[in-house]
């Protein structure tokens, strides 16, 4: 396996919409992912957890060289584990992956920020990792993520200060490496073939236009204010054409979740927020 692949680091807020962008981009015949999150991989929910301050901060110049091959050997080596898996194992809809291409093919990691992990810390480590790093950073409207987290526990005003820790973070980045696009959900939500070419595009993939979409199958809240599958079977991954996007993908997701909030919980949840909810327009 070749230490001179090249890598799509996408990250994102937890119920910000990354599993929906983090599919798109494996629906690309010449992108895969490593299966699991940065968490899973090297982050709070692996066995590396305890070494995350010698892996994000590198307090040892002279290790950087050992840790860097160490990072990268491990998520590539994830990539094979795609062939045993059905819904992976293809690259365009009736046609399957040889274990070569799967080899050769870009690696897209997907980082995720929730109350219990900060997958955006590794941003540096996984750039110094890949000879050739193309970023992509995920806003959402935050009052929906907030009425997500709201679900699970957590309070508006802990996920406002997340929600403001995640923008500043994120623009902060954009300055900081050369290759970093960040894009709304909310656009894939209303065209998501438009943003597929256009990601595709950004990280140097042809075909920039492909004629499916492979998306994973995900609850999501309905007008009861009900979290439900709405296709399919759960955690499933089902492709789609342009006629037939709308039936996985629904553009006032949006205006369900952040009718789940009550006033006074947007009140709280904007107080922390308001700054990096105005920086991308959704104040």
């Amino acid at each position: 396996m070749s230490f001179e692949q090249k890598a799509v680091i996408l990250n994102g807020l937890a119920r910000g919409g990354t599993n929906i962008i983090w599919n798109i981009l494996q629906s690309h015949p010449n992108v895969v992912s490593p299966v699991y999150e940065v968490n899973q991989i090297i982050g709070t929910r692996s066995f590396l957890t305890p070494l995350k301050p010698l892996l994000v901060s590198n307090p040892i110049p002279s290790l950087a060289p050992l840790i860097n091959r160490f990072v990268h050997r491990r998520f590539t080596s994830y990539k094979l584990k795609n062939l045993a898996i059905e819904d992976n194992r293809y690259k365009t809809e009736n046609t399957p992956y040889s274990p070569d291409e799967v080899h050769n093919a870009t690696l897209c990691i997907k980082g995720v920020c929730s109350a219990n992990n900060w997958d955006i810390d590794y941003s540096d480590l996984l750039y110094q990792s890949f000879p050739q790093v193309f970023f992509i950073g995920l806003v959402r409207n935050g009052y929906a993520i907030c009425e997500g987290w709201k679900r699970r526990g957590v309070s508006p005003k802990k996920a406002g200060k997340l929600y403001a820790r995640y923008v500043d973070q994120l623009v902060n980045d954009q300055a900081r490496y050369p290759d970093y696009k960040i894009i709304k959900f909310e656009d894939a939500l209303q065209a998501p073939f438009a943003v597929a070419e256009t990601l595709f595009g950004f990280i140097q993939e042809t075909p920039t236009a492909i004629p499916k979409l492979r998306i994973k199958v995900k609850k999501t809240v309905n007008l009861k204010q009900k979290h439900r599958t709405h296709y399919g079977e759960l955690n499933r991954k089902y492709w789609f054409s342009q006629e037939t996007i709308g039936e996985i993908i629904k553009p006032d997701i949006n205006h369900l979740q952040v009718n789940g909030l009550s006033e006074q919980e947007k009140a709280i949840f904007k107080k922390e927020a308001q700054e990096a909810l105005k920086y991308f327009s959704y104040e």
